[in-house]
């Protein structure tokens, strides 16, 4: 276990950071720092173990955590009392194969979770083989995931619905209704979130080319004109077809954002497209959050790298 951890210049530069209570921040920090923090973010911690190392009671820890889970920067476990950095295996992505061999012992030294299946996610894209280490550990929760054939479509009494879809996500699977009997609707979820484009009609019959209408019907109508004119659609779209579910929202809410501003965009293949290299974010997620005004426009980004 290193004897420190690494927090980027940027994190206090986040507007994220900047709106969260001393409460919500130290413990940020803490997860980022303490003794129980691995570099991939995924590690055991009990409740009472941080309350202790921090001096508080139960309750501030757990309000706290609330809040991270609200931002997207970390989630508990309580069952399996285990944290995950939702970002930090990206932050700190493992190259090389003793790189590798030693973030996945790490990972396996904390009790298993469904939080597995997220870290795997957060894993997608990176150049090292991280992610396909990944699976086996997450495959398990994807699995229990998954209702059974004989449970209606609407889901068990005991399982919410669930909030409406984001339209990106919901043309992926609007077809789902059309799959065959023995295939439920977690098997399309599924489907999309591990290939975005598959196809959702039954074997045999022609299948809809899902990247080519989420960017047709959601991206390329929102990102700004340069000029007055929209150049490298094709190249834009080969870019598209590369993001997951999740960076395809992520890249739509970013060329909203980066329309309302007074800024020229970058061309749309280079908006889409991870810096050289494969390493931290896509230049879509500088643009999360409105543009503030001109004289604060040097603290937009709201990333934590």
């Amino acid at each position: 276990m290193a004897g420190y951890g690494k927090v980027f210049h940027r994190f206090w530069k986040s507007r994220t950071v900047r709106g969260w209570d001393d409460t919500t921040r130290t413990l940020a920090l803490y997860l980022l720092t303490s003794q129980h923090a691995t570099s991939e973010g995924y590690f055991h911690l009990p409740i009472a173990y941080a309350a202790a190392d921090l001096g508080w009671d139960l309750d501030k820890v757990e309000k706290a955590f609330a809040q991270l889970d609200a931002d997207d920067f970390a989630r508990y476990d309580p069952d399996a009392e285990v944290v995950l950095v939702v970002k930090a295996i990206r932050w700190n992505e493992p190259r090389g194969k003793p790189q590798i061999k030693g973030a996945v012992t790490r990972i396996q030294e904390a009790p298993a979770s469904p939080l597995l299946v997220e870290l795997c996610r957060s894993a997608e894209g990176l150049e090292g083989g991280i992610h396909a280490e990944l699976i086996p550990l997450a495959d398990p929760f994807e699995r229990v995931s998954e209702p059974s054939p004989d449970t209606p479509s609407g889901g068990s009494a005991d399982t919410p619905s669930g909030p409406s879809r984001d339209p990106v996500e919901s043309s992926s699977s609007s077809s789902s209704s059309n799959s065959t009997p023995s295939a439920t609707s977690a098997d399309a979820d599924d489907r999309h979130e591990h290939d975005p484009d598959a196809g959702d009609g039954p074997p045999g019959e022609p299948q809809v080319d899902e990247a080519a209408r989420q960017f047709e019907e959601h991206f390329w109508p929102v990102y700004p004109a340069r000029n007055g004119k929209k150049v490298g659609k094709a190249n834009a779209l080969i870019e598209w077809r590369k993001l997951t579910i999740a960076e395809r929202r992520r890249a739509v809410t970013g060329a909203r954002n980066l329309a309302s501003s007074d800024q020229l965009p970058k061309d749309a293949e280079r908006f889409l497209r991870r810096a050289k290299g494969g390493r931290g974010d896509f230049p879509f997620d500088d643009w999360q959050e409105p543009a503030l005004p001109a004289s604060g426009r040097d603290d937009r980004r709201d990333v934590i790298v």
